[in-house]
């Protein structure tokens, strides 16, 4: 366990102090005209793009979508189920504790560029951000075992981008203030390095071969119920039907290696 001590600890303390400071600053109000820019700026962006880097928030349709890495880098989905708790925990606690208003509650329609819902209240932290980067933490904490070079930054770069995509995304959409992302992040980053953690814990539960197909199969449940309920998003249908695709070639991957004469443990 000391690759997650040290620099581990110390980014932890980090987004911990950071997450204090957001919560300080909470009676001051939002910067509103921070949300007003970034806002109309991303108006000139298709809407679709925003729907569907937000969709990515969505914690059922992450995992559906990244489940083929059950085959390629087992641990990853078990760290994203696992840094669920503590992210519920954070999240929901955080907007009982505020009740803070959304941009469109504040103010009027036409400062506001709102793609899917109409949403009021609960801003604050924002849980889809939470969800973006709780993958990031997961991901950066896991490639510290890849090879140094240009596939562990190139990992890291990544998933830091599909993160900030989704922070951006939530005010894109109308539906959360800057200092709700930024909430967001560090809750986030602390419920993906607890989920690394409690994964190291659990590898004997997921890490042999059927471990990861019940996983699999599990995750291809919640496939069925992630496409027949209602959709927020509707432009990001072409997203959701590719998500929807990747249970069943997890399966599949699963199934062919199954014939093998060997199949690994």
């Amino acid at each position: 366990m000391k690759w997650f001590l040290n620099g581990w600890t110390s980014a932890a303390m980090l987004a911990a102090l950071m997450l204090f400071a957001t919560c300080l600053a909470m009676p001051y109000g939002p910067p509103v005209a921070l949300f007003v820019n970034i806002n109309q700026w991303a108006a000139d962006w298709p809407d679709a793009l925003w729907s569907s880097l937000t969709l990515f928030g969505d914690t059922s349709v992450m995992l559906i979508l990244l489940s083929p890495l059950l085959y390629f880098w087992p641990q990853v989905i078990p760290a994203l189920i696992a840094a669920i708790p503590l992210g519920t925990v954070l999240s929901l606690g955080l907007k009982a504790a505020y009740h803070a208003a959304r941009p469109s509650a504040v103010l009027s329609p036409e400062w506001v560029h709102e793609i899917g819902p109409h949403l009021t209240t609960q801003s604050f932290p924002s849980g889809h951000t939470l969800t973006g980067f709780a993958f990031v933490a997961v991901l950066w904490v896991l490639s510290a075992r890849l090879p140094a070079g240009g596939l562990r930054y190139g990992v890291r770069l990544s998933a830091l981008g599909v993160g900030l995509g989704v922070g951006l995304s939530r005010m894109a959409v109308g539906v959360h203030w800057p200092n709700d992302v930024l909430a967001g992040a560090c809750a986030g980053w602390l419920a993906g390095q607890s989920g690394v953690w409690l994964s190291e814990k659990w590898q004997r539960y997921w890490q042999p071969w059927l471990g990861r197909v019940a996983l699999a199969v599990a995750l291809q449940l919640l496939c069925i119920w992630v496409v027949v309920r209602p959709l927020d998003y509707p432009l990001a249908l072409p997203m959701l039907v590719v998500a929807g695709l990747m249970p069943t070639a997890t399966l599949l991957l699963f199934w062919f290696r199954s014939n093998q004469d060997h199949p690994p443990i």
